[in-house]
């Protein structure tokens, strides 16, 4: 049973949490940044996945409203046209493109990369901020589970397919938006193709988000000779469509220290962006590397990181 006073210490702790994840933790940390966004984008060309709202809607407008070529992917076509819409009203950025996709399905996503390959010249940065979290067990039509098969698999394929794009690229970068709650997980990687017995949507959500971090130290490996870098980053608390639909609870106890959607964007257009970002295989949270472990009982070690790579590999059926 819990004393009074270790209470007292978790709910300060909890507090301190809360605040620097949410918005007042971003105002406070965006006062001491000297680095602004590039003004001209336009010699660039991005890839935004999950670009219907929140925080990928954002990350699209900043790097569209600096000009560049922005190719935004969404699943649902009528909110993709009114993403596309909204970006060439308010930037006046002809270079707008939507692609459509379902990133759980792995047809899907080889479609979509033969069109990456055949309709497009060079690809300088791919955002994967696509994600979902789910309250029930569901399988793909692939039969891999689908926040896994969304969150993960879909960004492993459709990264190696478009390596020759980015390859052609002389700053060529690869992030991907991952979550807080991977701070609490080991990775399992024999439950993450089929779902855990018991499952659970909020720790099945933050299991895949700890595969995130470890593909991207993996990538950083990987690529390396390649010259592509490859960054991972925390967008904090934000308040987006996607929260109030899975986390509800969340969603309403913390509404009024939540961060925007903008302020949620902010480090993956700085990682996207800045022409000082020489650093690969990272974690970062409001413009600052990170540890991609705070509990020790979390740690992988290099047999998890090689049985996830191996999964990945079969269930995409990509060949080094």
């Amino acid at each position: 049973m819990m004393h009074f006073k270790d209470k007292i210490v978790n709910g300060i702790y909890n507090k301190t949490i809360a605040l620097s994840y949410g918005m007042p933790g971003y105002s406070l940390r965006k006062k001491y940044w000297t680095t602004q966004f590039p003004e001209d984008l336009s010699d660039k060309v991005y890839v935004v996945t999950g670009a219907s709202s929140g925080i990928g809607k954002e990350i699209a407008f900043k790097l569209a409203a600096r000009k560049a070529r922005v190719i935004i992917v969404c699943r649902n076509l009528e909110r993709g046209k009114q993403v596309q819409d909204y970006l060439l009203k308010t930037t006046q950025n002809r270079n707008i493109m939507l692609e459509m996709a379902d990133l759980s399905d792995i047809g899907s996503i080889e479609r979509l990369a033969y069109r990456f390959c055949n309709w497009y010249p060079q690809i300088d940065t791919i955002i994967h901020n696509a994600g979902v979290m789910l309250h029930h067990h569901e399988m793909t039509n692939d039969q891999i589970e689908c926040t896994f098969a969304t969150n993960v698999v879909g960004p492993f394929l459709l990264t190696m397919r478009i390596l020759p794009l980015l390859q052609k690229s002389k700053d060529a970068r690869i992030i991907q938006v991952t979550s807080g709650g991977m701070y609490t997980q080991k990775i399992n990687v024999a439950s993450l193709e089929k779902g855990a017995k018991d499952y659970d949507g909020v720790k099945t959500y933050a299991q895949t988000k700890r595969a995130q971090v470890i593909l991207n130290s993996l990538w950083a490996n990987s690529l390396k000779k390649r010259e592509i870098n490859v960054n991972c980053m925390h967008p904090g608390w934000v308040q987006t469509p996607g929260i109030k639909k899975s986390l509800p609870r969340f969603s309403k106890i913390f509404n009024k220290i939540l961060r925007s959607p903008e302020a949620g964007a902010d480090t993956a257009v700085w990682l996207a962006t800045s022409d000082k970002m020489t650093q690969t295989g990272k974690l970062w949270f409001d413009r600052e590397c990170k540890p991609e472990h705070v509990l020790s009982r979390t740690r992988e070690n290099k047999e998890d990181a090689q049985e996830l790579w191996s999964l990945l590999k079969k269930l995409t059926k990509y060949i080094d």
